[in-house]
């Protein structure tokens, strides 16, 4: 198998892919809720009020059930989350919430340098993990492409900005 071969399989196809939904934090829940007093409370949903979240679109789903996509893609995180209707409307004590916003702030990204003008910046499905470090740590390596975010402290998968920034 070459290269461009194993390029095409591992992508979905672009006419294929759908829509979904997904529950998430704009940015983040201080930021949502102009509360800098807010708590991690160890991941409690109730940490955070209810009108921290909004529901968004998440692009170019591969529509194979997990957070995969054209530009986006949970597949480095050990415990995935599934959804056959496309819709990721999870909490904040879930795991699946920081996938959720893990692949919408990317693909949000991705999308955005591109409306730019650039085209071959970072041109691949970006992969990345929410859960295989406990470090209070999140990085890119350049040695597997992939972002791992941290879930040391709060977890860095639930501040867009970190997850831009990475």
């Amino acid at each position: 198998m070459t290269g461009s071969t194993r390029r095409r399989r591992l992508w979905p196809n672009i006419a294929s892919c759908i829509d979904g939904t997904g529950r998430v934090f704009k940015s983040n829940a201080v930021v949502a809720t102009q509360n800098n007093n807010l708590v991690d409370g160890r991941d409690a949903a109730s940490a955070v009020p209810s009108t921290a979240y909004s529901t968004v679109t998440l692009q170019g789903l591969a529509g194979n059930t997990r957070l995969d996509g054209v530009l986006a893609s949970s597949s480095a995180s050990r415990a995935r989350v599934t959804s056959a209707t496309h819709t990721f409307n999870f909490l904040r004590d879930t795991a699946g919430f920081n996938e959720t916003m893990g692949y919408f702030h990317i693909d949000f990204a991705q999308r955005y340098i591109r409306a730019l003008g650039f085209t071959n910046v970072n041109n691949r499905r970006q992969v990345f993990s929410v859960d295989r470090t406990t470090a209070d740590n999140s990085f890119y390596s350049p040695g597997n492409k992939q972002i791992t975010f941290g879930t040391g402290g709060v977890d860095d998968a639930e501040d867009g900005e970190v997850v831009i920034h990475e």
